[in-house]
């Protein structure tokens, strides 16, 4: 009976093990939004290692986005749509984590965050220098 336990925690790690290395392969890489205009975008942030990673790389973008609960915990799978200042969609993905970066041109947007079918929006002026931050609550 121990052998039998001894073997499903090994397994267990493995399988643990494997799938944390993709995850964090997969996150902190670079996308691009292939259905709008091809902005580059970076989403994640799940635990505190790959949120340093991701703040690390926050001064190549000019936007920021944080999700996040009304009592401060951090929230994923939150659909982002950016639309500019003429209502043309130029982003629409979905966050893997609490963080979102896009590497938006300057000019004005409106930001829509849903998280659970609560849609929040918010108007933002992107400037050719510098990040602008927006912080959505639920």
């Amino acid at each position: 009976m121990n052998r039998i336990f001894a073997s499903c925690a090994v397994v267990g790690f493995l399988v643990m093990f494997v799938t944390s290395a993709a995850l964090a392969q997969a996150s902190g890489e670079e996308m691009r939004d292939p259905s709008t205009t091809n902005v580059p975008y970076l989403s994640g942030g799940v635990g505190e290692s790959e949120r340093e990673d991701m703040e690390a790389a926050a001064k190549d973008y000019s936007l920021k986005l944080v999700f996040a609960q009304s009592g401060g915990a951090f929230v994923a799978d939150v659909q982002v749509s950016i639309k500019d200042s003429g209502g043309a969609t130029v982003l629409d993905a979905t966050s893997g984590g609490p963080l979102f970066f896009a590497k938006l041109p300057a000019g004005n947007y409106t930001v829509e965050a849903t998280f659970q079918g609560i849609a929040k929006r918010s108007p933002i002026s992107v400037t050719a220098t510098g990040q602008q931050v927006l912080d959505f609550r639920w």
